[in-house]
């Protein structure tokens, strides 16, 4: 589902068609409000040259097009044009296209501005995660261009409609504001009394951490700004810190099994014995003899995938969500401004289509396994092109693992061959600090070695101020001739304490990746999925760190810079398939860093044109050109 930001709740038909044929293309669309019908809405769509407007009937029952499918939300009106290019048509019988949405800006910039989120999860999160006296503000799913104020009192949630009117906002009646933020900070000084006579009270926000990418800028300003302060106080205590120590929470939620890791036949090929995969998703080793012992399947390796953004359902999960409600609030005294409240209407019931504006929340629910969740679920690779040129490779599969032990080489080529990984990241030495934190599982330059039935052949290295790359020739002892090339990329810029100083040099590696990634996507021997084996020692701090910003860095590729991110949801979304990735919150700060250097790059080079543009100093614009 998309998100609505094509709503603009400004702009008439002038403004619109000068926004379309500013910064659109052939397929752009925005709705906006119906300037000749009060309630009612209106697409405006460019094609080619020139644009049309679609009026869209509100009769207060449902939505529709003066005829046609009727729906309950102009979300799914929207949605349903999208999804079935066609059937939109002029009376003339030509087809109008919903292509693109053309986004609008959020109207601010504030933590307690959750964008589209519906009711329902508005609720669960702040039922199972608030305290009496926290709220939100979030879009009104029922009449674009209005907002909710969400408020948690007595363990339960009350949802007010902010109307927004001649570019004023109110709650139905009193006084009105030129903008959220003043309406917000009115009613925190001066709460508001429901019709029944209970104080809704604005104690403490209940923050947001989806954020669009061309506001990733302030909100690193916020979190910084927060986070001032000595690490005892209170002011410390927020910011990055804040965020970071709700994922921490959180794994209390996380109700799966780690049994084969704890099995005694297993127990010794763990590198730290309390750090073993989930059973759900751990990696199987399948090339073993009928005979063979118990554990023979076992590594401590876990598959990592993105969360679909296209989708409802993330094919390996059930959901359960839990309401109870444990912390109690008591009221502050607090002077008290009485106001006539209009709470939010449940849309009715037209037309069954996608949950309008739903976005899956990780945090906070339990997830029962799939027990067949196995590589066979994911989904095939493939290369995204935009007028020839590869942009991204989508539906990348990670492997998330420890660094070798000596006793466990081999069933790390086996697991490397049998999901056909062509690339390896390796984001630790071999030695830190006096410690052994992986075994060479690698031959020396020109050099043979055999683990077994495999037999690795150490073809050629090259090096940059950051990593290493070598590329292996691997076959396999009943393959016959057959011939695999793994390129293995072996980051040594990480410092032995905190996280590198520069994020560019961990985009660099990132950005060596992907391209090779695609070349080897669209050469002759393409595997089926493009398997991306990702290690540090432990397989989680390091590990989780490059396969979350290189998540984010794909989202931005395929969804543009007016997208939104979110790194804390992405981050227990990985979490749920790997216990404890990202380890710490500097490795979470890092992350924010990383994305907001890449943006701020590439915007950079947007605007000066390839022609001008020049490199940051930090940041490369092209892939080294060796092997």
């Amino acid at each position: 589902m998309i998100t609505r930001r094509w709503f603009h709740p400004s702009l008439n038909g002038v403004d619109a068609e000068k926004l379309l044929m500013d910064v659109g293309h052939d397929g752009f669309f925005l709705a906006r409000p119906s300037m000749s019908n009060k309630g009612d809405f209106t697409l405006s769509v460019r094609r080619g040259n020139e644009v049309t407007h679609i009026k869209i009937q509100n009769n207060g029952e449902f939505l529709d097009l003066y005829g046609g499918e009727k729906f309950a939300t102009l979300s799914e009106l929207v949605q349903h044009y999208m999804d079935n290019q066609g059937q939109l048509r002029e009376k003339n019988g030509n087809i109008i296209r919903l292509k693109i949405p053309l986004n609008c800006a959020d109207p601010t910039t504030e933590r307690w501005y959750h964008g589209q989120l519906t009711a329902k999860e508005a609720e669960r999160m702040m039922l199972e995660n608030g305290k009496n006296g926290s709220f939100l503000v979030r879009e009104s799913q029922r009449q674009p261009g209005d907002f909710v104020l969400s408020v948690r009192t007595r363990d339960r949630v009350t949802h007010v409609i902010i109307r927004r009117q001649d570019n004023k906002y109110d709650v139905g009646g009193g006084e009105q504001f030129d903008d959220l933020v003043s309406l917000i900070e009115h009613y925190r000084n001066y709460p508001m009394v429901e019709t029944t006579g209970e104080v809704l009270r604005l104690i403490q926000p209940f923050n947001a951490t989806r954020i669009q990418v061309r506001h990733l800028q302030t909100r690193v300003k916020q979190l910084q700004k927060e986070n001032e302060g000595p690490i005892e106080s209170m002011a410390y205590k927020q910011g990055f810190w804040e965020e970071f120590e709700t994922l921490q929470m959180m794994e209390n939620l996380q109700l799966f099994d780690r049994m084969e890791g704890s099995k005694p036949e297993n127990i010794r090929k763990n590198r730290y014995k309390n750090i073993i995969p989930f059973d759900h998703t751990r990696v199987i080793l399948r090339d073993i003899p009928p005979d063979a012992p118990p554990g023979a399947d076992y590594i401590n390796a876990n598959y990592i995938r993105c969360e679909s953004t296209d989708s409802d359902s993330n094919g390996s999960f059930e959901t359960h969500f839990s309401r109870d409600a444990s912390s109690r609030h008591k009221d502050k005294t607090s002077p008290v401004h009485t106001s006539v409240i209009i709470t939010e209407e449940k849309p009715k019931e037209v037309k069954k289509c996608q949950e309008n504006g739903t976005r899956k929340m990780i945090p906070s629910f339990v997830l029962r396994p799939n027990p067949n969740y196995v590589n066979t679920t994911i989904p095939k690779s493939g290369i995204a092109t935009k007028n020839g040129v590869v942009e991204y490779v989508y539906n990348k599969l990670y492997i998330a693992t420890q660094g070798c032990l000596s006793t466990t080489i081999y069933q790390f080529w086996s697991m490397i061959l049998q999901e056909d990984v062509r690339i390896i990241i390796m984001t630790t030495k071999e030695i830190e600090r006096g410690k052994v934190k992986c075994e060479r599982y690698w031959p020396d330059l020109n050099k043979t070695e055999v683990f077994k039935k495999y037999t690795i052949f150490n073809e050629s290295e090259s090096s940059t101020q950051d990593y290493t790359l070598r590329r292996f020739i691997v076959t396999k002892k009943d393959e016959g001739d057959k011939k695999r090339t793994i390129y293995h990329f072996h980051f040594t810029a990480w410092p032995d304490h905190g996280v590198p100083s520069e994020p560019g040099r961990v985009l660099n590696i990132l950005l060596d990746v992907n391209h090779r990634l695609q070349q080897i996507m669209t050469g002759p021997d393409a595997p089926l999925q493009a398997a991306v084996c990702v290690h540090c020692s432990a397989g989680i701090g390091r590990t989780g760190t490059f396969i979350v910003i290189d998540m984010i860095l794909d989202q931005v590729r395929k969804e543009g810079y007016d997208c939104e991110i979110d790194i804390h949801r992405t981050v227990q979304m990985v979490r749920d398939q790997r216990s404890g990735m990202v380890q710490n919150e500097a490795q979470y700060k890092f992350i924010y860093m990383a994305v907001l250097e890449f943006i701020e790059t590439e915007r950079q080079r947007l605007y000066t044109g390839p022609e001008t543009a020049k490199d940051s100093p930090r940041l490369r614009s092209h892939p080294v050109p060796f092997l």
